[in-house]
């Protein structure tokens, strides 16, 4: 697999293949609003397609890591062991 001088994965080389996830709920997006803390952040992604936004706690390295920025595209990944639903 083709590696940066640090180590880290070319994902532009042609020996890179994306990590295949067992996460399925894989939702498109753009980071609309990112509030950093001491340790952690807040980053707001709306969601392709919609008005919905979606609120993610991230480490403030993270951010770094993956070079978030306002306009950032990501896709959020939602793996839980519970589901809650709400009805008035």
């Amino acid at each position: 697999m083709a590696t940066y001088g640090d180590g880290d994965i070319d994902p532009e080389s042609k020996d890179f293949t994306p990590m295949r996830l067992s996460t399925r709920n894989q939702l498109p997006g753009t980071v609309v609003a990112i509030t950093q803390g001491e340790a952690m952040a807040v980053v707001k992604v709306k969601l392709d397609g919609s008005e919905q936004v979606i609120t993610s706690s991230i480490t403030r390295d993270a951010v770094a890591d993956l070079e978030l920025a306002e306009g950032s595209a990501v896709t959020v990944l939602i793996k839980s062991t519970e589901v809650s639903l709400a009805v008035e």
